[in-house]
């Protein structure tokens, strides 16, 4: 039997089989092409709006870390952050998977809910993380609800703060992640 080298087309080596052997082969799934679908679980980064965050030094290296990992416990379509088994994570089973004291989390995630990046809420008694779908998606579409919770939090922001923000511009568009408050806009 010869080996051939499904990248190159080469034959990597003979090999002979008895007989009465049975050869099976395992299709993978990766993307070969028109026509083939990739299989497994994946989560969207959007570089387009990393290229923007990192270009305004906007999270911190620990940020940045703790914004990847949320976005690969993503949920399909919703981005609520759920474990393997499908249950919202809280912030100290996100502390205990990097490492990190509750104390540096709290304020790790403090950071990250003041810039809009992520959001901490949903109905009574299912609160949860919800990654901001500007930054990370997973599955087929955005969900509206998510996306209006993000937006909704802007308009807070801009309230409390009485529009002296600056959000983060994605491409030609203003996203609703803050990239400055009111003193490093106005220099106070």
């Amino acid at each position: 039997m010869k080996v051939v080298d499904a990248e190159t087309g080469e034959i990597a080596r003979v090999i002979a089989l008895p007989e009465d052997a049975h050869v099976y082969v395992r299709r993978r799934s990766e993307y070969r092409g028109r026509g083939s679908r990739d299989r497994r679980k994946f989560t969207k980064v959007y570089s387009t709006a990393w290229q923007a965050v990192f270009a305004k030094h906007l999270f911190s290296p620990q940020e940045s870390h703790t914004l990847l990992f949320l976005g690969a416990y993503c949920e399909p379509e919703s981005n609520a952050v759920v474990d393997e088994k499908g249950r919202p994570m809280t912030r100290r089973d996100i502390a205990q998977h990097l490492g990190w004291s509750d104390k540096n989390m709290r304020r790790i995630l403090a950071s990250l809910q003041a810039k809009n990046a992520i959001f901490y809420g949903g109905s009574s008694g299912d609160e949860r993380f919800f990654v901001n779908p500007a930054l990370f998606g997973k599955g087929a579409v955005v969900n509206a609800t998510t996306q209006r919770m993000f937006d909704d939090r802007k308009v807070q922001l801009i309230e409390s703060a009485r529009g002296m923000l600056e959000f983060l511009r994605i491409g030609r568009g203003e996203s609703n992640i803050v990239c400055a408050t009111s003193s490093s806009v106005h220099g106070n």
